[in-house]
């Protein structure tokens, strides 16, 4: 069986974002996974251009490695004449799930170190919104983005997450799924500290014995 292939997008932020990104493709592939890099390239035959359409158009899943920069190329918030590779990309990501109907199957946002993070937890919520990620790992990024804030007090900005991410939650796992019931739970005290208690008993009562969602975010490379 030919290993899964996967391309990561992603933007050159600077040299120290650039060696993580690099060091992310190297575990991928010393884990046995064919992961596809620029910085593996010289130059492609084809050029960049098709290169870049061909890598997403074939791989099996495509990492969009989340920081503040990639968003403002994603949203066409960049200057002109710089970022073309994540733009193009970018583009491209949105166009295909435009003509899947909005459905994700492929695009994984991914958000590199505890450095990363700290600055970009609503930002990587803001691209499953640009990118309409529908996916239980969308859900689950959400759900951690969401803890973060919860765990510095910035309870009125977890709230539209926890809420996208139990949404996405019941739509693509179901009500029963533990992870949903994570969610609820995770949602429903967040509601209790804004001070919607009867919305936050409501939601306990859909759930019972399910352990609360926990920010795990894996340690990727530094």
């Amino acid at each position: 069986m030919a290993p899964p292939k996967i391309f990561i997008s992603y933007s050159h932020d600077s040299p120290a974002h650039e060696a993580k990104v690099l060091a992310l493709a190297n575990r991928l592939r010393g884990d046995g996974i064919d992961a596809v890099l620029d910085q593996y390239e010289t130059f492609p035959p084809t050029g960049w251009i098709q290169w870049m359409k061909r890598q997403v158009r074939d791989a099996q899943f495509v990492l969009v490695v989340c920081t503040e920069t990639y968003r403002r190329r994603a949203g066409g918030d960049e200057e002109p004449g710089v970022g073309l590779g994540a733009i193009y990309e970018s583009q491209r990501i949105q166009q295909l799930l435009y003509d899947a109907g909005g459905v994700n199957e492929r695009f994984i946002p991914v958000l590199l170190g505890a450095s990363d993070r700290q600055p970009h937890a609503k930002m990587a919520a803001r691209l499953v919104e640009d990118f309409g990620l529908a996916s239980p790992v969308a859900a689950r990024l959400l759900n951690e983005s969401g803890c973060y804030l919860v765990g510095r007090a910035q309870y009125p900005e977890a709230e539209p997450l926890y809420r996208h991410a139990l949404a996405l939650c019941e739509k693509a796992l179901g009500p029963e799924h533990p992870d949903t019931a994570r969610t609820i739970r995770n949602y429903a005290e967040l509601l209790k500290k804004l001070g919607h208690r009867a919305e936050a008993e409501r939601l306990k009562a859909r759930v019972k014995g399910s352990p609360p969602f926990q920010n795990s975010h894996p340690s990727l490379p530094q």
